[in-house]
């Protein structure tokens, strides 16, 4: 199946280099090799990039550099929640850091671990075979996984009074 991949940066959507690898090397502590940049081009609102920090791979969320409604692109949130859900929902990726200091590229922007899969988009991937089962597997791991994220309790995972 098709995994979804990163690719060249869109312009004017490009991070600075060497102040997020001297954020890094502060934040994730000594590695080898260049931090190097891809961007993961298909989604909607905030903007996803693949970090390459040596030999490990992160993703960095941040607003869209033309953002005006702030609380639509609240990084903080999302990574609260993410760092809340990880213990305890797995498929929740875990989170690395969160940085507000917007000199380093421009925004606030928090960074997880990379869970590489297949990201369903709006047109079915050219290298991907479907079987009949597989559109109800789908969907069945969607409703479970719902119904999982349901059932947590949110007050037991610190979320309760989180709202922004």
């Amino acid at each position: 199946m098709s995994i979804d991949t990163a690719g060249p940066i869109r312009e004017g959507e490009e991070l600075d280099l060497d102040k997020l690898g001297t954020y890094l090397k502060k934040t994730l502590g000594s590695f080898d090799g260049p931090v190097t940049v891809e961007q993961f081009r298909q989604g909607h609102s905030n903007l996803t990039y693949l970090v390459h920090a040596g030999d490990r791979d992160l993703v960095l969320r941040r607003p869209p550099f033309s953002s005006k409604v702030k609380s639509a692109h609240d990084m903080s949130r999302e990574f609260t929640v993410l760092s809340h859900l990880n213990p305890i929902y797995s498929p929740a990726p875990k989170t690395v850091a969160y940085c507000e200091d917007e000199s380093v590229i421009g925004a606030k922007f928090y960074l997880m671990e990379r869970i590489q899969g297949v990201i369903l988009r709006g047109k079915k991937p050219k290298d991907i075979e479907v079987s009949p089962g597989i559109p109800r597997a789908c969907c069945d791991s969607f409703v479970k996984n719902l119904v999982a994220l349901h059932a947590l309790d949110y007050k037991a995972a610190g979320l309760a009074g989180k709202r922004r």
